[in-house]
């Protein structure tokens, strides 16, 4: 695989329920390559080439893992809710991108400062509910 394509099917975005950007990728990379493509109501891709009796079925996920805004507050901080399997404990510090109607903004997710935590906040793992980006 060309490692151009590979750069640019990984850094695709695509949180479940929001793969639009990723499936665009695929349905211009096969142009060209089947005789159609075509998608369904859920987004799934459907690509044909020819009218013998093979068939053959590739399928993998363009869906990934990810985070959805929930609320921004009048200072400008992101709160938001888990989309899939991710860990808490994984995303203190973590870079995001933020995709709006028009534009992407990034930011890196945060929590409270250590010397304002009270002692036994100090001792917890810092849930993502008390995170913000």
């Amino acid at each position: 695989m060309e490692m151009d394509l590979l750069r640019k099917v990984s850094e695709a975005p695509g949180i479940s329920g929001f793969e639009y950007g990723i499936a665009e990728i695929i349905k211009r990379e096969l142009e060209g390559c089947v005789d159609k493509i075509e998608e369904d109501a859920f987004g799934n891709l459907y690509a044909h080439k020819g009218k013998g009796s093979k068939t053959i079925m590739i399928t993998a996920h363009t869906d990934e893992i990810g985070l959805i805004v929930k609320h921004i507050d009048e200072k400008g901080f992101i709160r938001f809710a888990k989309v899939g399997g991710v860990p808490d404990h994984v995303l203190l510090g973590q870079r995001v991108q933020v995709h709006g109607r028009n534009k992407r903004l990034s930011g890196t997710i945060g929590c409270k400062a250590i010397h304002v935590m009270k002692e036994d906040e100090r001792k917890q793992l810092v849930t993502y509910d008390k995170m913000f980006v």
